[in-house]
């Protein structure tokens, strides 16, 4: 469980880092949104069906969240280049 733990804050501070950038870009309710989806319905879900149905107890919970701050952070980080290379085109 220790190696999970410590992949979920390397992905977390990738997380907050997208997240961050986006609100420099005064970007907000989209992200909260995205976050929503990779938190809830990914993170949740995920957890849930790896820690209970397959058995992998809490080890299983903290799999599914950190693949719910992985998401996160690799939809947040896709946004701000988004945003970023549509405003350097002009």
């Amino acid at each position: 469980m220790l190696i999970i733990s410590a992949l979920a804050q390397l992905l977390d501070g990738i997380q907050r880092v997208g997240i961050g950038a986006l609100y420099g870009l005064q970007d907000t309710r989209i992200p909260m949104l995205l976050s929503g989806f990779a938190f809830w319905g990914i993170g949740l879900t995920s957890g849930y069906l790896l820690g209970f149905p397959l058995g992998l107890g809490g080890v299983g919970l903290w799999a599914g969240q950190s693949l719910g701050v992985a998401v996160a952070g690799v939809i947040f980080v896709w946004r701000f280049h988004c945003l970023t290379a549509r405003s350097g085109d002009k």
